[in-house]
């Protein structure tokens, strides 16, 4: 094999100290550049006739276009990926996932390394510009490309190319054959695809002159020929950029937009401890820096920044006056018409029914934060694309708004500013979903520039909408992979063990227990069970000896780690995707289904292996005696329901029946109530402590044969609070905390850990000006202050007069609070790993692993602990496992959200539904779309209302806002002047659903206040379909506090 040969490059660089003299010193530096001879070349062409060699202002200007199926045969230069890099980072990123990706192999995507090629490398001439440098690399690399492939009939090699000198010099001087993007026929074989023509189109015609002349030409363009009316300021030089880090000037941080103005508002999270670097990771943090923030208003500050990009802000002097900029989140400054379709409607009320903060940032203190003003994007973090509509303003000219080819692009998630589409398809994209990818953002354009990826479907379509909540979600949905579906056992695959078998060994057998779970009706992926028997033992010696009552709990988790081995194709998809999402009518599994709801469900009559936490308690004080972890395996006696282990509980302890009257097995009639007994008291010790008893609006739906899901209204049974939910809840509680101290004794750096720090002062204003405005005093210096304070609010004269008022202040905490997260033990000191919401010490997921990837990682780390295995490298490093946990996190955000949003969408399409029924089934139509709502927040457009009948809120704009109303922060009151009716927050109100259909193919959803009924002004709470956690599952599996959990 040949060996590279080397050039060696010399030249002068000034240091920037000063030397002994005093003068600054000059470096002599020198670097190697190595060539070879014998580097691979790219495969002949097999889908198209020759290659395709793009130069860089078409991949500047066009890289959308080699991500369609219909571009094969592309040959991407390291000299273009260079320039690009340094022009577009963004862009650079793109072609690299998209050249490491499966698609690069199927369509023919290459890379090939002409700067160390001994052919096609030269240096600068004496003169030559940086850009005509480029560009003769680039024509030097195609020409020699063509000589290497004689087999061929024709041009072997072409060169794509916008620059009109580098195309004319390309055939003059090199004899090369160049298209042009114009020329899409004679180099595309999907020619006739009308993205790949909207794509060129915009890519050859753009909105603004200065996005004619190309990309390198305007790079290297003196700062003087730029134009004096481009809408937003240039960006700082790189190197002006990251000294003002290091000095300080500058802060680095990810821009949070404002919803309903992101291209007017928004603020800057900064996380480092000192604001100008990205946080460090260290295997031991010694103390948790809080974010800071600094707010950016009005469009140059904001600067093209996008929700989610890593930016450079310059503060400035100044803070945002709180009571100012309260309700400038209700100001749209887009056509406010255009954004309340279907799934608009959805994706607003889903942020509302979860609007828990992930950051004290999300708060509106009294005194706002610091003014700045974004001076760079560091960063672009663009979603591969985001979902919604072409603007619908021209509805009324039909034939002007299809003849144009620009149009207006609203996405769904109304942080994202509308996006600029240059499209010949307008016509069949008008009343469809669409989804949508983000090009650039130039100085001269007000909205960024996208292009189409797919047609979803029809607006209001309920499988179309499920589709965009997905996509705009991030929710894996693809099929399993056939390399993770060959990781699983075979289908015959039984874990009943045959004599002598090994699998038992290091199991406990524990099959003769008495083993039972209880679920929610129809759940198949049942991952916990438990079991109870007394135990009988002595304290004391001779005739001081007495006899104690002892219980044995056992807590028996799926053993999902046992199927799911580290590193394997199967283990790498579930961590993708991160955990099971539950949508009104599917659930998309982590897992395959041989897994969930067969191998690892602890279904009744089947062996099953399982990872067992056998507590011993004291039966009258519950505490804790003695505790085993233990690999097992079990068989399930019985699978109840929530309801029928109510039934059976009350039936036992209040009517005070047998177990052989009831017809139930002996054991289970024995563990019921002491299991209840204990956990009760289990409970009241962990509300004693400052546990949280919070509130959020549950939707339940009902299907009835053939028909669509329908929410359940009109009766709080659907809500109802079994006594069976708080038993479950609290083993499961007590097995994850008793887990957590162990993996963490074990593992002090790197320990899986679910931690929920507490909110900050300000994030509780909303909750303690509305108390205030009923002369409630609300404590939230502690957990343990504020659970007296809401549980006294029943006991309040206006508790008392408005039965709902707790339920409401309940969900305004739960709104107040932080999200929970994981994190690794290592990466914060032990103090932080303290759990507000459950007021516990230490915490983990240790109990739901068929649809948690972080209740694997605890299995694998428990088992490791014990012995059983090696943990897997990754698990004991600090670093690896906050990795995981950053990706968890987003997955389990996404996925919550996902099911938020596909609970508002139901209910809005029953909406829908209702004001289609035929005539004669529509008496009470107007009556079910009418009811009572409350007021949760005040803008300055109208309010935000709550239904409780419907568990969904929306925004009631009101006519003459700014003069026929009149807002008093202080009392949290509105006035109308005209009637003299005054509304107050969290006070009552009548609401009409209205459904507005004048756009073509968009169903419009709205809320309007009616007049005051003065006899039906406070909601009762039979109609309320608002849950406390006491009606949900174990409170610890997928809250975003971890104090409720929605049904599975």
């Amino acid at each position: 094999m040949p060996l590279p040969s080397a050039q060696t490059r010399r030249f002068i660089k000034r240091a920037r100290g000063a030397g002994a003299t005093g003068q600054a010193s000059v470096l002599r530096v020198s670097r190697e550049h190595y060539l070879r001879s014998d580097l691979p070349l790219p495969p002949e062409p097999a889908l198209r006739p020759f290659l395709l060699v793009p130069d860089t202002n078409v991949v500047l200007r066009a890289a959308s276009l080699f991500e369609l199926d219909a571009v094969q045969e592309v040959v991407f230069l390291q000299t273009v990926l260079q320039e690009t890099r340094k022009q577009s980072p963004e862009t650079y990123d793109r072609i690299r996932r998209l050249l490491a990706s499966p698609e690069a192999k199927r369509r023919h995507l290459y890379l090939f390394s002409n700067e160390h090629c001994a052919a096609t490398f030269s240096e600068p001439l004496k003169g030559e510009s940086p850009n005509d440098y480029y560009d003769r690399l680039i024509r030097k690399s195609v020409a020699w490309l063509n000589t290497q492939y004689n087999a061929l009939q024709g041009p072997r090699v072409v060169l794509l190319t916008e620059d009109r000198e580098n195309a004319r010099r390309a055939r003059d001087d090199d004899h090369l054959v160049t298209f042009s993007l114009a020329q899409v026929d004679a180099w595309c074989a999907g020619a006739a695809d009308t993205r790949v023509r909207d794509l060129v189109a915009d890519s050859g015609g753009h909105h603004d002159a200065a996005l004619n002349e190309s990309a390198s030409e305007k790079a290297h363009a003196a700062p003087a020929s730029r134009t004096e009316s481009a809408p937003y300021p240039e960006y700082w030089p790189v190197d002006k950029v990251e000294r003002a880090l290091a000095s300080g000037k500058l802060f680095r941080g990810v821009f949070r937009a404002t919803m309903y103005e992101p291209l007017e508002s928004g603020v800057v999270v900064i996380r480092s401890p000192a604001g100008n670097a990205e946080p460090q990771k260290t295997q031991v943090a010694t103390q948790v820096q809080p974010a800071l923030r600094i707010r950016v208003q009005g469009a140059a500050a904001v600067n093209r920044s996008v929700d989610g990009d890593l930016v450079a802000v310059l503060p400035l002097d100044g803070v945002v006056d709180g009571a100012a900029s309260a309700g400038r989140n209700a100001i749209p400054t887009i056509d406010a018409d255009a954004f309340s379709s279907v799934t608009e409607q959805v994706v607003t009320a889903a942020s509302a029914l979860g609007s828990e903060s992930s950051d004290p940032l999300a708060s509106t203190p009294s005194q706002g934060p610091r003014l700045g003003k974004i001076v760079a994007v560091l960063e672009r973090r663009w979603r591969a694309q985001y979902c919604g509509s072409l603007q619908a303003k021209y509805t009324a000219d039909t034939l002007s708004f299809q003849g144009r080819r620009r149009h207006l692009f609203l996405p769904v998630d109304r942080r994202i500013p509308p996006i600029l589409l240059e499209t010949l398809q307008a016509a069949s994209l008008y009343g469809k979903r669409v989804a949508v990818a983000l090009d650039r953002w130039d100085t001269q354009s007000r909205f960024p520039v996208g292009h189409v990826v797919s047609v979803l479907g029809r607006i209001g379509d309920e499988q179309v909408e499920t589709q965009v909540l997905l996509l705009e979600n991030g929710i894996v949905t693809r099929p399993f992979s056939e390399a993770a579906l060959a990781c699983l056992p075979p289908p015959d695959f039984s874990v009943a063990p045959a004599p002598m078998d090994t699998t038992l060994v290091g199991r406990l057998d524990l099959r003769s227990m008495f083993v039972f779970s209880i679920d929610p009706p129809g759940c198949t992926d049942i991952d916990d069970a438990l079991h109870c028997r007394l135990v009988d033992r002595s304290n004391g010696q001779g005739a001081n000896a007495r006899a104690s009552t002892r219980l044995q709990v056992g807590v028996h988790i799926a053993d999902v780690a046992s199927f799911v081995r580290a590193g394997t194709a199967l283990d790498e998809e579930a961590r993708e995707r991160g955990c099971t999402v539950y949508l009104v009518d599917q659930r998309i599994e982590m897992l395959p289904a041989l897994l969930t709801s067969n191998l690892c469900s602890l279904v009744a009559g089947k062996d099953r292996y399982a990872f067992s936490v056998l507590f011993e308690l004291d039966v009258e004080s519950a505490q804790i005696n003695d505790v085993q972890f233990t690999r097992s395996m079990i068989r399930s006696r019985a699978s109840l329901t929530y309801e029928q282990a109510q039934l059976m509980l009350d039936a036992l302890v209040v009517d005070k029946q047998s177990a052989k009257q009831l017809g139930i097995p002996p054991e289970l009639g024995e563990a019921l109530p002491l299991l209840a007994r204990v956990a009760g008291r289990l409970r009241a010790e962990r509300l004693a402590n400052g546990a949280l008893i919070l509130a959020s609006p549950e939707i339940r739906f009902e299907r009835a044969d053939g028909e669509s899901p329908s929410p359940s209204v009109g009766s709080g049974s659907s809500c109802r609070s079994f006594d069976t939910h708080h038993l479950v809840e609290e083993f499961m509680l007590l097995a994850n905390v008793t887990v957590a101290k162990r993996i963490v004794h074990q593992f002090p750096h790197s320990a899986c850990l679910r931690r929920h720090p507490p909110p900050s002062v300000e994030q509780f204003e909303p909750l303690v000006r509305a108390a205030a405005a009923y002369g409630i005093e609300m404590h939230v210096d502690s957990s343990k202050a504020l659970a007296a304070s809401l549980d006294a609010v029943s006991t309040t004269s206006a508790g008392q007069e408005d039965p709902l008022l707790e339920e409401l202040f309940r969900m305004l905490a739960t709104r107040c609070m932080m999200q929970a997260a994981y994190c690794s033990a290592g990466s914060a000191p032990a103090s932080s790993y303290y759990h507000y919401g459950l007021a516990v010490p230490l915490y983990t997921h240790f109990t739901s692993p068929i649809r948690r990837y972080a209740d694997i990682i605890v299995h694998r780390q428990l088992a490791a602990s014990l012995g059983y295995e090696d943990a897997p490298g990754e698990l004991l490093m600090n670093e690896q496992v906050e990795r995981i946990c950053e990706h968890v996190n987003e997955r389990y955000r996404n996925a919550q959200a996902a099911g938020r949003a596909s609970s508002a969408l139901h209910v809005l399409l029953w909406f829908h539904r209702q004001c289609q029924r035929p005539a004669h089934e529509a008496r009470d139509t107007a009556s079910m779309l009418e009811t009572d709502g409350r007021i949760l927040r005040f803008l300055s457009t109208g309010f935000v209302a709550y239904l409780p009948k419907f568990g969904i809120e929306g925004v009631v704009r009101v006519d003459g806002a700014e003069t026929s109303w009149v807002l008093s922060p202080d009392s949290q009151t509105i006035l109308h002047k005209d009637s003299g009716v005054t509304y107050r927050i969290l006070g009552a109100c009548r609401i009409r659903i209205v459904i507005d259909e004048n756009a073509v193919g968009a169903d419009r959803i709205r809320f309007e206040l009616l007049p005051r009924n003065a006899n039906n002004a406070v909601q009762s709470r039979t109609t309320s379909g608002v849950c406390s956690s006491g009606g949900n599952r174990a409170q610890d599996e997928t809250s975003p506090t971890d104090v409720q959990m929605p049904p599975k």
